[in-house]
């Protein structure tokens, strides 16, 4: 198995869709596997990606050789719905990213990192997993290690960072503001390689300022520390802004931008100073910095971006697509006279049978008993086999009226693969096809902290606690939609 990336860049495209990927695609190398990447684009991306054996291919018209086995990724503006589709019907598992819902993509696995879109309405389908938000931002492999930011108590450095090609020319502006208004601080300008305007940003330029150009990631994350306040673009950069805990104002510079700087803004984290065709911009951006820029206000930023970022997303992200990899391979059946003796094994592992209401060990006899009775009644029994032979995990509801009562229990070999949230949404959508319930209720031991967020994830919610036996579980549902 290998893991396919197709995606976009170079002058024409920007670069955006080449970093993100090029960071996903070093957090599976971590894990070990293999690994293509190809690019629709120009040569310009070569540098971005350093010794990464990269194709320059147009990836929409040229054959791309995809294996059933393989992961596939695709990062794109441009692909159309078909294309995915194709993909889809031969590689393993397709990945995509997304930023706009652009198009209704395939099942598989959806990711939009950005803040705020765990609301957005993304359709729930069968063996899709969607990760969504901020917890799910794919960050570059120096951003993966946790900032130590001390703010300066006096602000001395101010750090300038739009895009790829600064389409707008707001540089030149912007540091005109801040060569007049704060001369004695220092000016960082980070230039993309698009950058047309490099001799008018040094004609403004003053002693204290200092331009950069082909900056690698780790010499991105060190400038962006050394900045007491950052004035960029609404794009992906705010995510590494945010990953160096660096105090931002933002401009947004492209309509696509729009929901990201909203959903920033919301959060209390960063500043919107305006929108790049905004009369009064760079007054506003002044009045912005004058109003944040002394210590306290800068440390109370810093805190709030530290919450939001960590540098755990990248693998996280790489984790959860690998689980579902595996999770998707997993074949569900509902239960048999045959099954009786896996069953039993597995309901008598001990955290088990620690984390169930009754905990006493279950004689065989008793087990074939109750076995037999289940599997006659109107109760639904689902088993997941992995590897056609080795049982996963099962899931039942019991039927009670219009509700049903619903336990898992996850095999030792296969726990921390993701199958029980997994195994949960799957059996949840078979069993609400399958029966007139119109609720399903959970009850959880207030010490099974894995178990309650696997049901959150699955999209249980929490309800009052109920008490078994003295003792308080959680109770959670999940409404029929």
């Amino acid at each position: 198995m290998k893991i396919i990336f197709l995606t976009e860049g170079g002058i024409e495209f920007g670069y955006g869709h080449v970093s993100r990927c090029f960071a996903l695609m070093q957090a599976f190398e971590a894990h070990g596997y293999k690994t293509e990447f190809i690019v629709r684009g120009d040569e310009s991306v070569v540098g971005i990606l350093g010794e990464t054996n990269v194709k320059i291919i147009d990836w929409l018209t040229d054959d791309v050789c995809v294996e059933s086995e393989d992961i596939v990724v695709i990062d794109s503006y441009h692909a159309p719905k078909n294309f995915y589709d194709k993909i889809n019907s031969i590689a393993s598992l397709l990945v995509c990213f997304d930023d706009t819902m652009r198009i209704n993509y395939p099942s598989g696995v959806l990711i939009n990192g950005a803040i705020g879109a765990e609301n957005l309405p993304y359709p729930e389908k069968e063996k899709q997993l969607n990760l969504l938000g901020v917890n799910y931002q794919v960050l570059r492999k120096p951003f993966w290690q946790k900032a130590e930011r001390n703010q300066n108590e006096r602000l001395d450095s101010f750090l300038i960072t739009m895009g790829g090609n600064d389409a707008q020319n707001l540089v030149p502006r912007i540091l005109d503001m801040l060569v007049l208004k704060f001369p004695i601080y220092k000016k960082f300008i980070i230039a993309g390689k698009a950058y047309k305007n490099i001799s008018e940003i040094e004609k403004r330029a003053d002693r204290r300022t200092e331009i950069f150009q082909n900056l690698n990631a780790e010499e991105v994350r060190n400038l962006m520390l050394k900045s007491d306040i950052a004035i960029s673009a609404g794009g992906q950069t705010l995510y590494e802004l945010a990953a160096t805990q660096t105090p931002t104002f933002i401009i947004g510079t492209a309509e696509n931008q729009k929901n990201n700087i909203e959903n920033w803004h919301s959060t209390g984290a960063m500043k919107v100073a305006g929108w790049w065709n905004d009369k009064r911009l760079i007054f506003n951006l002044f009045r912005k910095i004058e109003l944040n820029k002394d210590y306290e206000k800068r440390k109370e930023i810093g805190d709030k971006l530290q919450q939001i970022i960590s540098g755990e997303e990248t693998r996280r992200v790489a984790k959860k697509i690998l689980q579902h990899n595996f999770c998707k391979s997993l074949i569900i059946r509902k239960a048999t006279a045959e099954d009786a003796k896996v069953v039993f094994d597995l309901s008598n592992e001990p955290l088990v049978r620690a984390n169930s209401i009754n905990t006493e060990k279950i004689e065989w006899e008793n087990h074939l008993k109750w076995f037999e009775k289940k599997i006659a009644s109107d109760d639904k029994f689902y088993l997941f086999w992995a590897n056609q032979k080795e049982l996963a995990a099962q899931v039942r509801y019991d039927l009670d009226d219009k509700n049903a009562i619903v336990s898992i229990s996850v095999s030792e070999k296969f726990r921390g693969k993701g199958i029980a949230q997994y195994a949960l949404k799957e059996s949840a959508r078979l069993f609400l096809n399958e029966s007139s319930c119109d609720k399903i209720i959970a009850y959880i031991r207030k010490t099974n902290s894995v178990s309650l967020y696997a049901f959150q994830k699955a999209n249980y919610r929490l309800s009052d606690d109920k008490i078994f036996k003295g003792e308080n579980y959680f109770s959670l549902y999940l409404n029929r939609k």
